[in-house]
């Protein structure tokens, strides 16, 4: 099947519901292998996640790097063809191996074959593609969510390829849907079905096919903002300079040893240079028309 992500065609011998499907020729190969992945032991890189523990780690074998999720999944790269190999584990949970190739190994092979993609929610907003960046736990999603609601079609939940094209930035669709944690199911209005992220996860896929914005073609970048929840009346200011390189950086998708370093860092370079870059804070409660309000000032 062929599908539709990050304003990309992905073909995939893995059924992936969460996508929109295509007709497009595709751009990325998505194989199965019933064979075990070995990765090669002096290239083993484990990450920590929040909790100390292991969530992914890098490494590589044959001369193809990997990204291995313990227990799970192990997915490797050709990075010439664009194709990604998945060995997964026998009897790992269907949902959270797509969660692992969806949200994580696809965006990092896009960074990796010279596109920029950002840890951020996106939403169309007078046309235009507007990105709230931030830490985990920032609100991203809700913040999506919010927008959603108020009539605003989500580009992106949590990771949003932007391609520029002569010093102009358009943002991609990624999926048609958004991850959130059981207390923003509860105070929010978002139609779709929701199903379970995976047997070990709290958060909800909540499908907003039809509800979401899907152009091929993407849409302008009018803004990045950098979320900042905190007590205080609702500001907006534009960041510059290196301040807009370190916002942009710190948000960035990346795979140490794979990426060429200085093509990535021209790109965000470039990135920080040309689009506009602001940090907006606001306290609990604040309504998203009061948020907007504040960012399109600075937009116009």
């Amino acid at each position: 099947m062929r599908y539709w992500a990050y304003g990309r065609s992905v073909s995939s011998e893995e059924p992936l519901p969460e996508l929109e499907t295509t007709d497009a020729e595709p751009d990325l190969l998505i194989v199965t292998s019933a064979q075990p992945l070995v990765l090669d032991p002096s290239s083993r890189r484990p990450l920590a996640d929040e909790d100390g523990g292991t969530w992914v780690v890098i490494g590589s074998s044959q001369g193809q790097p990997v990204l291995s999720f313990p227990g799970l999944v192990d997915c490797a790269i050709d990075l010439a063809a664009r194709r990604i190999t998945i060995h997964a584990v026998p009897g790992s949970d269907e949902g959270a191996v797509r969660h692992a190739l969806i949200d994580q190994v696809i965006p990092r092979l896009l960074v990796a074959t010279g596109s920029t993609v950002l840890h951020a929610s996106a939403t169309v907003v007078d046309g235009s593609a507007l990105l709230f960046a931030g830490s985990s736990g920032a609100g991203k999603s809700t913040l999506a969510a919010r927008c959603a609601e108020a009539g605003h079609p989500v580009i992106a939940d949590d990771a949003v390829a932007l391609d520029e094209v002569d010093g102009r930035w358009r943002a991609q669709a990624s999926y048609p849907g958004l991850r959130l944690w059981p207390e923003s199911l509860d105070l929010l209005e978002v139609a779709g079905a929701t199903r379970p992220l995976s047997s070990g996860s709290l958060k909800s896929r909540v499908d907003l096919r039809g509800g979401t914005a899907t152009s091929t073609r993407g849409y302008a970048l009018a803004a990045v903002a950098l979320i900042e929840r905190r007590p205080g009346p609702t500001s907006a200011s534009q960041l510059r300079g290196t301040e807009a390189f370190a916002c942009l950086w710190a948000t960035l998708f990346g795979w140490p040893g794979l990426t060429d370093d200085e093509a990535v860092l021209a790109r965000v370079a470039a990135l920080a240079e040309q689009a506009l870059v602001l940090r907006v804070g606001f306290g609990t409660g604040v309504g998203v028309a009061e948020i907007l309000a504040h960012v399109r000032s600075l937009t116009r």
